[in-house]
């Protein structure tokens, strides 16, 4: 229409950019993948029963994909009208108070971070207690536990366990408790709940020459 230029007015790249940061920051819209958005008036919503259920302070040092709290709680997400993973964190993001929880981080959506974590070590672990397992059976295991989408599990998450795939299995060599000391082991577990790293000390303490490795999960099947 012949208007002299304003950067105030003409849609520049700087201006793009603004203009996204400030709808994605909307009380007014959810925000997903592709930039895209929906009206959505937060402010005018009672959350208590969303987090009420989602109960996000059980969870710490993992992380989590709203994509598993979308598939487990479907009447709920559709009692709020969500109706993707990236709403749901997007929502999240703006109704949480994050400090009232203990390193909680929204990180690139859908994924949510508590404390810390070693994604590539958590995988090689869930791979150490389930193997000999098909990339199928595998990438099940793996999202009943983070609900990471599973196509992206094959794509991102299996590139690291290349080492233990062959025709079409992952395997994995793990290091086992010596039977001679099973028995005496399994007597000295009187509680009802150890995390592996006090099971690794109490091995040493019983066995001197022992091999703090042996204690993993495989081999914890044992007894």
């Amino acid at each position: 229409n012949g208007i002299d230029y304003d950067e105030k007015i003409y849609y520049t790249e700087d201006m793009k950019r603004t203009r996204t940061n400030r709808l994605n920051e909307s009380r007014y819209c959810l925000w997903k993948q592709g930039e895209k958005l929906r009206y959505y008036d937060i402010d005018n919503k009672d959350y208590s029963e969303l987090l009420d259920v989602l109960n996000l302070k059980r969870f710490s040092n993992t992380e989590i994909s709203t994509l598993k709290f979308l598939e487990d709680y479907p009447e709920l997400m559709s009692k709020y009208d969500i109706r993707d993973q990236y709403e749901l964190h997007n929502l999240l993001k703006k109704v949480v108070d994050t400090s009232e929880y203990e390193d909680m981080v929204f990180a690139r959506q859908p994924i949510i971070k508590f404390g810390e974590f070693d994604r590539e070590k958590a995988i090689c672990e869930i791979l150490e207690s389930v193997a000999p397992v098909t990339p199928e059976e595998l990438a099940e295991y793996i999202y009943d536990i983070f609900g990471y989408d599973k196509n992206s599990i094959v794509w991102n998450h299996f590139k690291s366990l290349n080492q233990y795939y062959h025709n079409g299995i992952f395997s994995i060599d793990f290091k086992r408790i010596p039977e001679d000391r099973i028995s005496k082991f399994k007597e000295s577990l009187i509680e009802d709940f150890y995390y592996i790293s006090d099971l690794k000390k109490l091995y040493m303490q019983m066995f001197n020459d022992a091999d703090s490795e042996e204690v993993n999960h495989r081999s914890l099947k044992q007894i």
